[in-house]
């Protein structure tokens, strides 16, 4: 079964329609944003595209530090990767 999703605004007790509309052709090249929380990374947030991705630490990451456990790391930056392939 496919799913499809998507976002949008509607203003209280009003509607409106969408007509889906099949593609015949295929697209070459997809483009697409994604971003997320992770806390298996320890709470970092995660932002990627078909181009670059980035990785913003997390508060755990600076507790753990903090407290001499391992996997911490004092850090208000961002990780950036730049991709050379588009998936």
């Amino acid at each position: 079964m496919d799913q499809l999703i998507f976002q949008l605004e509607l203003s209280p007790k009003s509607s409106k329609t969408f007509y889906l509309k099949e593609q015949l052709e295929k697209q070459t090249e997809v483009e697409y944003c994604y971003s997320r929380f992770v806390p298996t990374l320890i709470e970092d947030c995660t932002l990627k595209n078909n181009r670059v991705a980035f990785r913003t630490f997390g508060p755990a990451t600076q507790t753990f530090e903090e407290n001499g456990q391992e996997g911490g790391i004092i850090s208000s930056g961002t990780d950036c990767w730049s991709k050379k392939i588009d998936y």
